[in-house]
């Protein structure tokens, strides 16, 4: 009986998918929870407060004017050049002069990142007096 007998076959063991879905689930949920988005910090800037009696008076010779135009043009004291210039140009104002205070002057209808452009190579130059001026239109 033993050599005709045939072997019964095992049933093939199964992995339960019913718990998968709630664990992608509660995955899902953590990485939503714990993920830190980047916040971008931006240029840190000191602004006067309201009083007016802060406010100086600041000679024509210690100004440099840089004017950003609706075009994304840029002119320095009244000459245009190119981004790149612009540190340079700055870096040889305050070695001439120290106390000069950079006033930059946008456009109204002038690309925001021409003006952080010039914000960034001001800080290269190690600029640490500026003034942000609107551009008259007339």
């Amino acid at each position: 009986m033993g050599l005709l007998a045939k072997k019964k076959k095992r049933p093939t063991p199964e992995v339960n998918m019913a718990a998968t879905a709630d664990i992608s689930f509660l995955l899902l949920i953590f990485f939503i929870v714990s993920t830190v988005f980047n916040v971008e910090q931006g240029i840190v800037m000191f602004l006067p407060s309201g009083q007016v009696e802060n406010t100086a008076r600041v000679s024509r010779k210690n100004i440099l004017e840089i004017k950003a135009f609706a075009d994304n043009t840029i002119s320095v004291a009244g000459r245009p050049v190119r981004l790149e210039e612009v540190r340079r140009i700055c870096e040889e104002a305050q070695d001439a002069n120290p106390n000069i205070v950079v006033v930059i002057q946008t456009a109204p209808g002038g690309q925001y990142g021409v003006m952080i452009d010039i914000l960034d190579e001001l800080k290269l130059a190690n600029i640490r007096k500026i003034s942000l001026k609107m551009l008259s239109t007339g």
